[in-house]
């Protein structure tokens, strides 16, 4: 490199530094002491009873090969998508029949699952 080139750069360096240094000056409060350690944070140590825990059978039927193979249905993913669907699903009859005690058991035998 040409001499010229590296002294333009160096004093273009020194002036920048200069320019810091005036426009950025230490202030002399704090700027001295000692180096101490952190003061850290301390928490209490939570516990089973703190954490509560809700339904976790929804959790569990959704992590399951069953939901997994229904998810990746095509065809029950756009029937699921359909008019048709969404009408039945909030229909009354629907409702009636899904808060109904004979069908939330027949739901939860254990035909119902073997057949699933």
């Amino acid at each position: 490199m040409d001499k010229k080139i590296i002294l333009s750069i160096g004093g273009v360096v020194a002036v920048g530094a200069i320019f810091l240094a005036t426009q950025f000056p230490l202030e002399e409060e704090g700027a001295s002491g000692t180096i101490v350690s952190a003061e850290r944070y301390r928490g209490d140590q939570i516990t089973q009873a703190d954490v509560q825990l809700g339904d976790e059978e929804l959790s569990k039927l959704m992590q399951g090969d069953l939901f997994r193979a229904v998810m990746e249905n095509d065809a029950l993913r756009n029937a699921m998508a359909s008019d048709a669907f969404r009408n039945a699903m909030a229909s009354d009859a629907f409702r009636n029949a899904m808060a109904s005690d004979a069908f939330r058991n027949a739901m939860a035998s254990d035909a119902f699952r073997n057949a699933m």
